[in-house]
C-alpha cells in the first residue's frame, strides 16, 4: 500500500525488505480495513508484526501467516473475494450494457 516508505521502514528493523514487501501483499490482501489506514497508522500495524515476532520468538512469517489465516476465515474477507470474482465475471458483461445504454442515448 505505501510501498515507496516500505524501506525506510524495513531499514528500522533486522527484517529485510524483500519480507516486509511479502509481509505488506498478506496484510494487504487478507485485512480488509487496511485501505482506511493512513501512512503512519499502518506501519505502525506491520510494526506490531514484528513486535509480537519478537516477544514470542517466533519468525514474523509464521505471525503474519497465522493473522491471515484467521482473516480468511471472516465474513468480510470472505464477502470482499466473492464480490471480486463477481465483477471479474460481470464486469465485461456489465462495461458492454453500459457502452449500448451510452450509445443508445
Amino acid at each position: 500500500m505505501y510501498e515507496k516508505y516500505l524501506k525506510e521502514f524495513a531499514n528500522k528493523t533486522i527484517v529485510s525488505y524483500e519480507t516486509w514487501k511479502d509481509i505488506s501483499k498478506i496484510i494487504d490482501d487478507c485485512d480488509i480495513y487496511i485501505d482506511s489506514f493512513e501512512r503512519k497508522q499502518y506501519f505502525d500495524y506491520l510494526y506490531a508484526f514484528y513486535e509480537k515476532a519478537c516477544e514470542e520468538n517466533r519468525d514474523i512469517m509464521d505471525v503474519v501467516r497465522e493473522y491471515q489465516k484467521a482473516m480468511q476465515n471472516t465474513l468480510g474477507y470472505q464477502c470482499r473475494k466473492l464480490h471480486e470474482e463477481i465483477l471479474k465475471e460481470f464486469k465485461p458483461i456489465l462495461d458492454k450494457l453500459l457502452n449500448w445504454i451510452g450509445g443508445k442515448k
